[in-house]
């Protein structure tokens, strides 16, 4: 399955970054997130709810950031293991100038 979009913010990247940056944040703004927290430089321990059409299932695993290019953009590998099978996800984040001290993610 392949997720793709963007979004535009109002304020810059020096904003975004932090936020992105920012474990307690990233854990609150994922979806059904229960744990994300530090376990060693760049890697952090995952628990969550994920939703799969009408499914639901709690993963738990981690979540690798490399290729980290700050203020412009990182890469993450989360790896984990659900009730009836492994999970994993890869992505890649940009964010890019949008003109006006606004930025896309």
């Amino acid at each position: 399955m392949k997720i793709d979009g963007q979004r535009s913010y109002s304020v810059g990247r020096d904003v975004l970054w932090p936020i992105l940056s920012d474990p307690v944040t990233v854990g609150r703004l994922l979806p059904g997130c229960e744990v994300f927290e530090p376990v060693a430089p760049d890697l952090y321990r995952l628990v969550a709810d994920i939703r799969l059409g009408r499914a639901v299932t709690r993963v738990a695993g981690a979540v690798s950031v490399t290729r980290i290019d700050p203020y412009r953009s990182l890469a993450f590998l989360a790896q984990g293991q659900s009730p009836n099978a492994p999970a994993e996800c890869r992505g890649r984040i940009e964010l890019k100038d949008a003109g006006d001290g606004a930025a896309t993610l």
